[in-house]
């Protein structure tokens, strides 16, 4: 059964002001989603299409404040999935390094945006290790988007990763505004700010360090802070047990940017959104496959005994049949079934139907998403099929 309603006899705690019931903020993410997802689409796409650096500059501004305004939201409902406990770890093995060099990507605009220099040392052998990548991830790229939003033009940003055969060691440190010794016990307090913020425009919601300390307690570490003082610069250290790690003798091939989409693969988009399937759909054409539409379930089961598709990309809010019913009636049918099944949704796991999504998608990622990341994720599960 579901979280029962709330009483309107009991008086509200202060967090139950802050967050309204499950459902209704699974509601709003994911009318709040919806509108940054084409404009996300629309903007990788421009990005492939333009060569006027002025054009260029302009998707960058564009593509950075849809960024900035999808980590808020994140902000909002993961916090509330912790306050009410429903935030669940999807864990797995993974390599260490790649993990930070991903969330280093994720950062490296805003850092160069602001003339800071970016350096990193990692371990020289590969770790392997068990963890909610998304979530590890999500702390990493938190501690460096503070790092550059209270560093200065021109300032220094460091990122050291180490490990022993137990722990794995993460430290982020900065030569930016500090931190006054006295506020050092609440900076992981929700809603906490620093005093003062070089860039206001960069200013988040408040959420970012609390979840962070929040997601690192649940895989078992801690997350701590040091600053000297004000105007001394801050280091957030991250430290996380790895007692299933495997420490490997010789150091792995890193691979970046986008692996080539497979030839010919063909790619059914359902979402009841026009902006979001036109623009989700130009650019996996652009990038080379072959892909159509669908505005609702019905017409997208009806659409796939023609077009055969091999990956299927499905919205969950979809009217008449949702996204959970079409998935189930995909994995029931018995030949000729999609190879891929990927959730496009507003809704984010911790909010909406957790276990049933783990066991109808192959992948469920939260709008808005890059759609050249989404690609290099069909190219890579699409080989795992031995897709020719």
């Amino acid at each position: 059964m579901g979280d029962a309603p709330p009483d309107p006899s009991q008086p509200m705690t202060a967090e139950e002001s802050i967050f309204p019931h499950p459902e209704l903020l699974a509601t709003l993410g994911h009318e709040l989603r919806n509108p940054l997802a084409p404009i996300r689409n629309s903007a990788a796409l421009l990005n492939t299409l333009c060569t006027d650096p002025r054009q260029l500059k302009l998707v960058e501004i564009i593509s950075r404040n849809v960024v900035q305004m999808t980590r808020m939201l994140d902000d909002l409902l993961n916090s509330a999935s912790l306050r009410r406990g429903s935030l669940k770890l999807t864990t797995q093995q993974i390599d260490v390094a790649g993990l930070i060099r991903g969330a280093l990507d994720s950062v490296t605009a805003s850092i160069e945006s602001r003339r800071q220099h970016l350096h990193v040392a990692l371990r020289a052998r590969p770790v392997q290790m068990h963890c909610d990548p998304m979530r590890l991830a999500q702390i990493l790229v938190t501690l460096l988007s503070n790092a550059s939003r209270y560093t200065p033009e021109g300032g220094d940003i460091s990122v050291v990763a180490s490990a022993t055969a137990t722990e794995l060691l993460i430290e982020v440190t900065d030569d930016g505004a500090g931190m006054d010794p006295g506020a050092l016990p609440f900076a992981f307090n929700m809603f906490a700010q620093a005093p003062q913020t070089p860039d206001l425009s960069q200013r988040g919601v408040g959420l970012g360090l609390a979840i962070s300390r929040d997601i690192a307690e649940m895989h078992g570490g801690t997350l701590v802070v040091a600053s000297a003082g004000l105007g001394q610069g801050s280091r957030f250290t991250l430290r996380l047990p790895i007692e299933l790690a495997r420490v490997g003798e010789s150091e792995t091939e890193q691979v970046s940017g986008m692996a080539a989409p497979s030839s010919g693969a063909r790619v059914l988009i359902i979402d009841d959104n026009e902006d979001i399937v036109v623009t989700f759909s130009l650019v996996l054409s652009e990038l080379g496959f072959v892909t159509t539409t669908a505005n609702s379930g019905e017409r997208g089961l009806a659409i796939l005994e023609q077009f055969l598709p091999d990956v299927v990309v499905l919205d969950i809010g979809l009217p008449g049949l949702n996204g959970f019913e079409v998935a189930q009636r995909l994995r029931q049918m018995p030949a000729g079934a999609p190879k891929l099944v990927i959730a496009l949704s507003g809704y984010t796991r911790g909010l909406y139907r957790e276990k049933e999504a783990g066991f109808l998608f192959d992948h469920y990622l939260a709008k808005p998403v890059d759609p050249t990341e989404v690609a290099a994720l069909i190219t890579s599960s699409l080989a795992k099929h031995s897709f020719p």
